[in-house]
């Protein structure tokens, strides 16, 4: 796929099936049904994990032509301190949303409503932060006879 249609591309198709295959969640009714969504989820999911590296080094790849300085470590370096950073919300979002939605961990059987917030956190949430990231994303640079120009010059190094 990114032999054919470059990373950003892939990685926006990617992204937008990820956010289309978490829809059924909303209506899946028992562990078999949300089984077999999340087997379409995993492909845009490895779609998105893989092509984030790839992009990275190709930042890394431009960095380098700018400064003549190889900083790949600093790059990744900071993409995991976001990843981080990024769990750490999920887990603040997560509490809150439950705790919104009338979720007790004390009770054997949730309210309707818990449940609620269940799949808006597996659906709504994860899809609209996709869509920024979409759109976001859309402004990369890298792409097309810009990034084969990097690559070119690396080459003659």
């Amino acid at each position: 796929m990114i032999a054919r249609l470059g990373a950003k591309k892939s990685f926006i198709y990617s992204g937008v099936w990820y956010a289309v295959c978490l829809l059924p969640f909303w209506i899946a009714r028992n562990y078999i049904h949300a089984v077999i969504i999340a087997v379409f989820i995993a492909f845009g999911l490895a779609g998105l994990l893989v092509l984030l590296d790839v992009l990275i080094a190709d930042v890394v790849d431009e960095d380098e032509i700018k400064t003549g300085v190889r900083r790949e470590g600093m790059y990744f370096g900071v993409n995991g301190f976001m990843i981080r950073l990024g769990i750490s919300l999920n887990a603040i979002v997560m509490g809150n949303v439950l705790n919104a939605f009338g979720y007790d961990p004390n009770l054997e059987v949730q309210p309707a409503s818990a449940l609620t917030g269940m799949k808006l956190l597996m659906t709504l949430v994860p899809i609209l932060a996709m869509a920024v990231a979409i759109l976001v994303f859309r402004h990369y640079p890298l792409e097309g006879e810009r990034l084969e120009e990097i690559k070119a010059r690396l080459g003659q190094r």
